[in-house]
């Protein structure tokens, strides 16, 4: 009778229990949600608001300051010097002065004074909006009525239509780098755990004890599958987790005026952040293959688990009792090479390079998984998958061989010549 099954029991049980894979698959996402979620609760509840008096003697900017939640405008026609000894008194935060000589075509001149340093939120919004007021003015010297100033600020919006589906290449290459360095992440935990595990029980001789009633082939098999089961487990506690996260981000947010505002207030109006990202996200959800996205993570990373896995514990068993650093850099080497080509397939998913390597077995569970969300051809998929199932059978085939001789060779390190010779064996 099969012995795989105890030993899977066995790998599974006593990690799932241990103390790290709790803190790591509970914690860890705490952890990155905290990261996510308290820079948006306070940026968004937290400070004060700051009110700002604004001596306007140029008359150019009077009524075209807009206020928002964190900054209030208030326009005064007194002495620039008594507000400046005033201003607290009237519930002000500082003074923003604008001296009659301003002119737009050469806009300097404009003071703030206050007692406080001026936040960063606060000066990129007073920043923005003096920016906005001048563009427009330099326009309407030019006779360009404000109309068309309107008109010349309005983004081009790109619908992308892939086949009869509609696309969003920011969404696609958001989710595709978190499934690819998700993937990337998980391969090298897990496989190093494999290969953790062959090494603990090659020196302290208990893989002697094992062998004697079990058959190499099924220790591996049975340490592989029960190690990839406990990987599963984590991978659908973050997944699960993830989407609640979303959920309560979205929430959090609101809508795409919210999430706009709030990218101001962080002032990050000329470049992408992590409020920007949510926003493509909340907006673009519905364009995303999220069945085939969430279907093809967790068989790549099975399929991928699989075959690094069988690399890793034919090399733990072929090292001496300590490891060999150098047959570890074999293992983990095309995985740091596939997350580098993931990132490549985002940028051009439909390149020769991208669809040639999301169909190597070794580099086809990070960057077909990186290249999901850009609706790949489906034969493209499919191949990839067939390819990579015969991939990791011929990897367990090669390592149960390695496995069976080295599992028992004690007090030398292995070269990749010998194992070779044992394949042939």
């Amino acid at each position: 009778m099969s012995k795989i099954p105890i030993i899977i029991k066995r790998e599974y049980t006593t990690r799932v229990r241990s103390r790290v894979f709790i803190i790591v698959t509970f914690l860890m996402p705490l952890i990155l949600a905290g990261f996510t979620f308290v820079p948006i609760l306070i940026i968004k509840y937290g400070g004060d608001v700051d009110k700002i008096a604004v001596i306007d003697q140029s008359k150019m900017f009077e009524g075209k300051l807009k206020d928002q939640d964190k900054v209030v405008f208030g326009f005064y026609n007194a002495p620039y010097d008594s507000m400046k000894k005033h201003y607290a008194a009237k519930g002000f935060s500082g003074v923003l002065f604008i001296p009659s000589s301003f002119k737009p075509e050469n806009p300097t001149g404009i003071e703030y004074f206050s007692n406080d340093q001026l936040g960063l939120s606060t000066e990129a919004t007073i920043t923005n909006q003096l920016t906005d007021v001048v563009t427009r003015l330099r326009l309407e010297r030019v006779n360009v009525t404000p109309e068309i100033i309107d008109q010349l600020s309005k983004q081009i919006e790109l619908k992308t239509i892939i086949g009869a589906q509609a696309g969003n290449t920011g969404a696609a290459a958001a989710v595709g780098y978190v499934a690819g360095f998700l993937l990337y992440f998980l391969l090298i935990i897990y496989g190093t755990q494999v290969m953790r595990g062959v090494l603990e029980e090659k020196s302290s001789r208990i893989a002697e004890v094992i062998v004697s009633s079990v058959k190499p082939f099924e220790l591996m098999l049975g340490k592989i599958i029960g190690i990839g089961l406990l990987g599963l487990t984590q991978f659908a506690v973050w997944i699960g987790m993830g989407f609640i996260a979303i959920t309560v981000l979205h929430s959090m947010v609101g809508d795409a005026s919210d999430l706009q505002q709030l990218q101001s207030m962080q002032g990050m109006n000329s470049q992408p952040g992590l409020v920007h990202a949510v926003s493509i996200l909340n907006q673009s959800l519905d364009t995303l293959p999220l069945g085939l996205i969430i279907f093809g993570t967790i068989f790549y990373f099975l399929g991928g688990f699989f075959l690094y896995a069988s690399v890793f514990a034919a090399l733990g068993a072929a090292s001496g009792d300590e490891g060999d650093q150098s047959l570890t850099f074999i293992a983990t080497m095309p995985i740091i090479v596939s997350f580098f080509l993931a990132l490549n397939a985002m940028n051009a998913p439909n390149s020769q390079l991208s669809i040639i390597t999301s169909l190597i077995p070794f580099c086809s569970p990070i960057v077909m998984t990186a290249r999901l969300a850009y609706h790949p051809p489906t034969w493209q998929i499919i191949l990839s998958m067939i390819l990579l199932v015969f991939g990791f059978l011929l990897m367990v085939w090669v390592a149960a061989k390695i496995y069976r001789t080295g599992i028992l060779m004690y007090g030398k390190k292995n070269s990749l010549g010998e194992m070779i010779k044992w394949v042939r064996y």
